[in-house]
């Protein structure tokens, strides 16, 4: 990559809940088939090019932005009073502390504090079925 060059910048919202595994439930109307079929097409578009995704989490909250280091994280279900189903999903991608190690850089040099961990999981908003 060229200094100076862009990457590509999506902002994908993952909803309420674990709403993408439950689509039987909220039926054919409920808006979420037309954002199943975007995120589909953005896979079938950049899969081929991606080498990492940068994951920003609001359900995250620290004193400063903290930066996970696991090779291996696991899944983190925040949610509550859904079918059983939807506790049981994986998204089996690996971590990458170098790629982290190079954000944290980024971060410090200009002037904002980090903080590492390698324990917590993906939020379970990137999960499928």
């Amino acid at each position: 990559m060229e200094k100076g060059e862009k990457l590509p910048t999506i902002y994908i919202p993952h909803g309420g809940g674990p709403w993408h595994v439950m689509m039987d439930d909220f039926g054919a109307d409920s808006g979420y088939i037309g954002l199943a079929a975007y995120l589909r097409g953005l896979g079938a578009e950049f899969t081929p090019k991606i080498e990492s995704i940068l994951v920003i989490s609001a359900h995250w909250e620290e004193a400063k932005p903290t930066l996970h280091f696991g090779e291996r994280p696991g899944m983190l279900f925040d949610y509550g009073g859904f079918p059983a189903h939807t506790y049981k999903l994986s998204w089996p991608a690996p971590g990458n502390p170098e790629l982290a190690g190079r954000a944290a850089s980024l971060l410090e040099n200009a002037g904002i504090a980090t903080g590492r961990e390698a324990k917590r999981g993906y939020d379970h908003g990137p999960s499928c079925r």
